[in-house]
């Protein structure tokens, strides 16, 4: 019933970074499955450590980033799903309890459940701060049953322990704003990271415990999950533009040249290429001949470092727990030899992220984030059409009646 209510619907992300704006757009067919609609992206503007800064420029992004994509599918862009990331995004553990009755014990109910989520939320969030996303870690019931889902069981008191991801207001207010004014409504805010483990990691891998590491322009941030939640982050202040602004100094080039440079000769730890070899670069006054030693060595310190800070989060105190390994996404990923370092660094196996839709000529790594954000608008629409069903519709009348009774006799 709920393809019948959903049916065939287009759902669209847009991934606003610090260096490059990104689009996608998804169908989602009423069997389920995903077609990839197209994606786009543009240099970002009017935009700066994952804050608007100048209105007029933010706007042209947005409208650039969102009608190339509309050019390239032919068809209105609706359900818009905007990913912000970086320095915006705030992250805690809250926790709360409320009393279910004041003598005996009762049966645990979805408005429990919500009761105690939201209060949750109220004791953690600051006035100043949206709410983004919320991940329960645990319950217990009255203060020594621990649980993972305490619906159906006895208790006179019931607490939940969240992780919750939230953003300030004013620069949220701003986006919003700035979108609109593009002629577009965002539907939704997310995590752009969190939305890339919806791209990148299977159900089982985040039940068998695994670290998804997003290696942005500007920061660098890992999730860590476990039984099918988010379980931990940390955020690095270091990535892609911290290599390239050592590579730059390093070779006395200018920031636009070295990015160039670092994503067509990226040869890190490579012992098959000829160190002797030249290597052409092209700047503003024509060619400039480099041996690739020089081009190693200037790559190198820069991501043994972000290597070094990415070991010492994994072996924390989930490293035990990562079963699955590691996936990496973001543009910074894609430096050759960047893996294979992390990998021996941590001894645990790392993957590429990867995109579960049929694609041609797409780089999974680096618009997997942007994919995700519109896999999750597609996500709340089924859900939103899932509790239209029926039987859902009767279980929580059902959980209701159960709740009043115990109440009042």
């Amino acid at each position: 019933m709920f393809n019948t209510i959903l049916g065939e619907k287009i759902f669209c992300g847009l991934d606003l970074g610090s260096a490059r704006f990104k689009a996608s757009a998804l169908k989602r067919r009423r069997s389920g499955d995903y077609e990839l609609l197209g994606v786009h992206e543009c240099p970002a503007s009017g935009f700066k450590n994952s804050s608007p800064t100048n209105l007029n420029d933010f706007v042209e992004g947005i409208q650039s980033t969102l009608g190339g994509l509309r050019k390239k599918i032919g068809s209105r862009l609706k359900d818009l799903q905007v990913g912000v990331g970086g320095d915006l995004i705030e992250d805690r553990l809250s926790q709360a309890v409320i009393p279910l009755m004041d003598k005996g014990s009762r049966v645990i109910t979805p408005g429990d459940v919500q009761k105690v989520m939201l209060q949750a939320r109220l004791l953690g969030l600051k006035i100043e701060e949206e709410l983004l996303h919320a991940f329960p870690q645990s319950y217990q019931i009255d203060g020594v049953n621990r649980a993972s889902n305490p619906l159906g069981l006895y208790g006179r008191k019931l607490e939940v322990e969240l992780l919750l991801i939230a953003a300030p207001t004013t620069p949220v207010i701003n986006i919003m704003k700035a979108i609109q004014q593009s002629g577009y409504e965002a539907a939704n805010l997310h995590w752009t990271s969190y939305a890339a483990s919806w791209a990148s990691l299977t159900p089982k891998m985040k039940n068998d415990g695994c670290a998804l590491v997003d290696v942005g322009s500007g920061t660098t941030e890992v999730l860590i999950f476990k039984e099918g939640t988010l379980r931990h982050i940390q955020k690095i202040s270091l990535g892609g533009e911290y290599v390239t602004n050592r590579v730059a100094q390093s070779l006395g080039l200018t920031f636009e040249v070295a990015e160039e440079m670092k994503k067509n000769y990226n040869v890190v730890l490579n012992g098959d290429q000829k160190k002797e070899e030249e290597v052409l670069i092209k700047n503003e006054r024509g060619y400039l001949p480099l041996k690739r030693q020089a081009i190693d060595e200037s790559l190198e310190p820069a991501i043994k470092e972000l290597v070094s800070h990415i070991e010492k989060v994994i072996k924390g105190p989930f490293y035990h727990q990562l079963n699955a390994g590691l996936v990496m996404v973001g543009g910074g990923a894609l430096l050759s030899g960047f893996l294979e370092m992390t990998e021996k660094a941590t001894s645990l196996p790392v993957i590429m992220g990867t995109i579960p839709i049929p694609h041609t000529a797409l780089n999974p790594a680096v618009f997997s984030p942007v994919v995700g954000l519109a896999m999750l608008g597609s996500r709340k629409a089924f859900s939103y059409a899932s509790d239209a069903r029926l039987g859902h519709w009767w279980e929580n009348f059902t959980y209701r009646l159960k709740e009043l009774y115990q109440d009042y006799f």
